[in-house]
């Protein structure tokens, strides 16, 4: 299934905070075997986060929005989904829809399901969404996941990412299911394997014969692999 990410908040776009949500949120979504292509940033406006939904409801079928939860008048994103649905969505009201309770903050979160696809609207504070995503949300979408992600890092020093692509080209290539990509870091280079599957143990034995083709060819400069 494919997941679109929509932070709310002018103040993101502003530089005023930096965007914490994002990161956690992308990270869960890969553990969940979800596929994210996109991730938007949108002000408190109600027509702009209207533009926003209408995009990714085009192209995706979990839309997770935060922030903008709140009582105040700028705080438009339950507002702004009521309208785009055509529905009352408050407090869970309706058929399809659920509250996800927030027992570390005062704006409760909402799960819809619209038309074969689901909306879950939390607030934006960091220490306030993290908990309510663990507790609640994911075990709302490994219901509804039909595959998880499992990515195997594996780390070598010694040699630059140049010539890591260089020796490994031919692998990335030849592979899309798990996929390779190289990141440089800080005195290393690391690789990340990463497979899709109906459960880890499927994971597992796609990554198995590309870490061990990986070892074949750039053994020598490996130190460590692990799963992530």
């Amino acid at each position: 299934m494919i997941v679109e990410y929509i932070s709310v908040g002018t103040e993101i776009l502003l530089g005023n905070i930096v965007n914490t949500n994002a990161a956690f949120l992308a990270e869960q979504f890969a553990k969940l075997g979800l596929t994210a292509y996109y991730q938007t940033s949108v002000g408190d406006n109600k027509a702009r986060i209207n533009e926003c939904l209408t995009i990714a409801t085009g192209r995706a079928d979990i839309i997770v929005l935060s922030g903008g939860m709140g009582p105040s008048a700028e705080d438009v994103t339950m507002e702004s989904v009521s309208l785009f649905l055509g529905k009352d969505i408050k407090d869970g009201s309706i058929e399809g829809s659920d509250v996800i309770p927030n027992e570390f903050g005062n704006s409760a979160g909402e799960i819809i399901v619209d038309s074969g696809h689901y909306y879950i609207l939390l607030p934006g504070q960091f220490n306030e969404i993290k908990p309510m995503f663990l507790k609640y949300v994911v075990p709302y979408l490994e219901k509804i996941s039909d595959s998880v992600i499992m990515t195997k890092t594996v780390k070598i020093a010694g040699v630059s990412e140049n010539e890591v692509e260089e020796k490994i080209k031919d692998l990335i290539m030849d592979h899309s299911n798990p996929s390779i990509t190289i990141y440089p870091k800080s005195g290393e280079v690391h690789i990340h394997v990463t497979a899709k599957g109906s459960d880890e143990a499927e994971c597992d034995r796609l990554n198995k014969p590309v870490i061990k083709e990986l070892k074949n060819l750039i053994g020598e400069y490996i130190y460590t692999n692990q799963t992530v």
